[in-house]
């Protein structure tokens, strides 16, 4: 065969490989909308929501598939307009919620503080001639971590993911949405 015409038969295959199912860059999300005072809150395990807000399984992955990935995106979305004392309660919050996941009920198959994954990307203190007088607004404030290393769900496979904080959430989150997204490759048998 000819260099020209196996490179055209690749192209012709997509993303199967044979009979081992086709395999194909995927994102796990899930919305949450922060509230006042929230200390502790589940993630990808909300059913009732809209496919704008989640395409979670029910907290495992289904029959037929497996789902692997190495890294976590996130955005913030302010409800409104945000004053530099807003952003400086908000990171301090952030800092100190961690984002945890479990599979099959083991402990910690990662762990790290939300502020993490926005690092610079996150608005921090704006001065001005006098304190506070700096109203920010950001529509969306994207963010992302790579793991450690790959983290794969096989078919009904368990997991649960949360959102922990020693702090409560601030008046200045109320409101606003936090969109989780585990990145990799969703591979499908059927």
């Amino acid at each position: 065969m000819n260099p020209t015409q196996s490179a055209f038969q690749a192209l012709q295959s997509g993303t199967y490989a044979g009979t081992s199912g086709e395999l194909r860059p995927w994102s796990y999300y899930d919305e949450i909308t922060l509230a006042t005072g929230q200390t502790n809150v589940n993630i990808f395990e909300n059913a009732q929501k809209t496919i704008s807000q989640s395409n979670t399984e029910g907290r495992s992955i289904s029959q037929g598939s497996h789902y692997a990935f190495d890294a976590v995106k996130a955005f913030y979305v302010p409800a409104a307009a945000k004053t530099q004392a807003n952003y400086i309660s908000i990171a301090s919050f952030l800092s100190s919620a961690r984002l945890i996941m479990e599979i099959d009920n083991k402990p910690n198959s990662f762990e790290f503080k939300l502020i993490e994954i926005f690092g610079e990307n996150f608005p921090m203190v704006i001065t001005g001639a006098v304190a506070g007088d700096q109203v920010t607004s950001r529509s969306l404030i994207p963010g992302s971590r790579p793991l450690f290393g790959l983290i794969v769900l096989a078919a009904l496979t368990g997991y649960r993911v949360r959102i922990e904080s020693s702090v409560a959430a601030p008046a200045a989150v109320n409101g606003d949405r936090l969109l989780i997204h585990f990145v990799g490759a969703k591979k499908s048998l059927n």
